[in-house]
């Protein structure tokens, strides 16, 4: 979901076989803004997956979504239509797109590649024109030996931004943080600390104090499969043991 800049916000999901990515606008107090839209106009032949949207400073926002083993974006205009042709997010197969809006003044997108090499994906764009920011930024460090998935992204609000995923091999939620110009800051590192069964679906955020909170599905004390939580100082040590969420 994304709120843009005249209150209104667009949610984004995908449907049908073979399934494509639709959008909707709703207006502040909840109620419809718009019917149903699709999203991928120009890719309606092939499978589409994992929509994700972002708000853009001239009313608009820009729309990520899977494209077979790969991915692909739209900018689209404050009256819901879209700017142009859709583009590639990576000339590589990566696929499943978050997204993120920094303040300041980008989009921040992240994939992940299904096939070798194995790989997450970090790329920057301007909030105004979607135009790309620098090169596209290698977030892991070593491969899992086996796909990645999952990839997340949390910006703080002192401008530092952490990306998150899950490494199928070891089912292991892994995280990096970088400064607000793509440096990184660490290297990657362990976010879950239980190593019996697996650890996917993860997401992140921030608190004002710059604090880092990291969920999880999977295994973990007290529940073979539940909804797990671990928080982190801004340097990205555990203040606290994680915290089971039912």
């Amino acid at each position: 979901m994304a709120r843009l800049t005249d209150g209104r916000f667009v949610m984004s999901w995908q449907e049908g076989a073979p399934t494509d990515c639709l959008g909707r606008a709703f207006s502040p107090d909840g109620l419809p803004a718009s019917n149903p839209f699709l999203l991928n106009p120009n890719t309606i032949a092939t499978w589409q997956y994992g929509p994700a949207v972002a708000a853009m400073a001239d009313g608009g926002f820009a729309a990520f979504w899977g494209h077979s083993y790969g991915a692909r974006g739209q900018r689209f205009l404050p009256n819901l239509t879209p700017s142009g042709p859709d583009f590639a997010f990576e000339p590589y197969e990566s696929s499943w797109p978050a997204v993120a809006n920094h303040h300041n003044g980008e989009i921040l997108v992240v994939g992940t590649d299904w096939p070798p090499p194995y790989a997450v994906r970090l790329r920057r764009y301007s909030w105004s024109t979607l135009a790309a920011i620098g090169d596209t930024i290698y977030v892991n460090q070593t491969s899992p030996g086996g796909p990645i998935q999952g990839a997340n992204l949390a910006v703080a609000p002192n401008g530092n931004l952490t990306v998150t995923w899950h490494a199928t091999g070891p089912r292991t939620i892994m995280a990096r943080t970088y400064s607000s110009n793509g440096t990184p800051l660490a290297n990657e590192w362990v976010a879950s600390a239980s190593t019996v069964g697996g650890r996917y679906y993860t997401a992140a955020v921030y608190n004002q104090s710059n604090e880092l909170t990291i969920t999880w599905e999977g295994s973990g004390p007290g529940d073979v499969d539940g909804v797990f939580a671990r928080r982190f100082l801004s340097n990205g040590t555990p203040p606290r043991p994680r915290v089971p969420h039912q």
